[in-house]
């Protein structure tokens, strides 16, 4: 009997996104911050900077799927791009959306502390991204 949830359009996004691993990311950004600011105050630019973390995030992991694509075809055959439960468009689309709201998050951020820091490394991070 086949799994039910193999054909799912949502496990699918989720495997892509490889949604369990966003926990670290996140984790990251509130320690970073609290050591920083002592409490998650001001709770606008902690949320603004965890949003762009997350987005950063998610995007590496769905374009490096989308640009591993022939790869994964012969050595991951079962990864959603390559065993067509998302398509290779659909995931282009997803990574470079991702990538920006990360980079536009970040510069939020920086809007509410009267600093650049957060959108200048927000965009460094998309550059690694991308360059990976």
């Amino acid at each position: 009997m086949a799994d039910p949830n193999s054909s799912s359009p949502v496990r699918a996004l989720f495997e892509l996104l490889r949604l369990p691993n966003l926990f670290t990311a996140l984790a990251d950004v509130a320690m970073g911050f609290l050591v920083t600011h002592e409490a998650l105050e001001p709770v606008e630019q902690f949320a603004l900077l965890a949003a762009a973390s997350a987005c950063l995030y998610l995007s590496g992991m769905v374009l490096n799927d989308y640009f591993d694509r022939d790869v994964d075809l012969e050595e991951r055959p079962g990864r959603p791009i390559p065993s067509g439960r998302i398509s290779p468009a659909f995931a282009r689309r997803l990574g470079w959306a991702l990538l920006i709201a990360g980079i536009v998050a970040g510069w939020l951020s920086g809007m509410l502390s009267a600093s650049v820091r957060s959108g200048l490394t927000a965009t460094l991070l998309a550059g690694m991204v991308v360059s990976y």
